[in-house]
């Protein structure tokens, strides 16, 4: 990966996965399947466009192609949104708490900020278990 811009965007689909996860089985146990459904139908629209986003970011440094691909992110998620209420399939409250999950996972790699420790960190931990599987 090419620095922190490219993990932070990974940061982003990982807390979406996690964050939309946690509430869809919350909402399967307390509410029902269908409304799950709906959860996972309105994180899917965020998420994949969001993976797509952080897979091709990481591969550029070169700010018109990242501005490009922010653009296909942000239709992306407009098609997968239509169609996903288009075909009626889904329960538009539930639908639209799981777009909500998914787009706050944005505010809360923003408001955690970059943390510049974490690659040196890594990267020890990744040294000390060589270390100890060389023995």
């Amino acid at each position: 990966m090419k620095g922190s811009w490219a993990q932070e965007a990974w940061s982003v689909v990982k807390q979406q996965l996690a964050f939309g996860g946690g509430i869809s089985v919350v909402t399967a146990v307390l509410v029902g399947n269908h409304a799950a459904f709906s959860v996972i139908a309105g994180v899917i629209c965020v998420f994949v466009p969001s993976a797509y986003y952080a897979w091709t970011s990481q591969k550029t440094l070169v700010g018109a192609r990242i501005v490009a691909q922010g653009v296909i992110k942000i239709m992306g998620t407009g098609v997968l949104m239509a169609l996903f209420l288009g075909l009626g399939s889904v329960q538009a409250l539930w639908f639209l708490l799981g777009v909500a999950v998914a787009q706050s996972c944005y505010l809360w790699v923003l408001a955690r900020g970059h943390q510049p420790g974490a690659e040196a960190r890594s990267s020890a931990i990744d040294t000390s278990s060589q270390k100890q599987n060389e023995r």
